[in-house]
């Protein structure tokens, strides 16, 4: 079986039992969304699974890097646990939109923009001779 984001994406819902037509519910999304899905998910709708599972590793997800679910994590100095979404104050209270993975997604997508910005830089390079020398 490929290793995509979809095919991660389907082995999350199997292991928490919800049927892809929940998740889709759950994230605003049309019923047929896992099943059309191509390469990748949209950043508004990665904000949205990141918000409605905060357990779900998004590095695991987009790049298959890591554990599926997230266990205890450290935010700062303060530990939690994203799983059941409680903190040590032991209140159930989950921190904003998921910090740790928003600072995941940021991450991510800071690496695929500056590999773009490097692939721009070597065109730039290879005009700049071809003009250079006579095309």
């Amino acid at each position: 079986m490929e290793d995509s984001v979809k095919n991660r994406l389907i082995e999350f819902l199997n292991s928490e039992k919800i049927k892809k037509s929940q998740f889709c519910d759950m994230i605003g999304v049309h019923p047929n969304y896992v099943d059309n899905m191509r390469k990748s998910v949209s950043v508004e709708k990665l904000d949205s699974i990141a918000e409605k599972f905060p357990n779900l590793n998004l590095d695991w997800l987009l790049r298959g890097k890591g554990e599926m679910l997230k266990n205890n994590q450290t935010v700062g100095n303060i530990e939690h646990s994203t799983a059941v979404g409680v903190n040590v104050y032991g209140s159930n209270n989950k921190f904003p939109k998921s910090i740790e993975n928003s600072a995941e997604s940021i991450k991510f997508y800071q690496n695929l923009v500056e590999k773009q910005h490097q692939q721009i830089e070597k065109q730039l390079i290879i005009i700049e001779n071809l003009s250079k020398y006579g095309k």
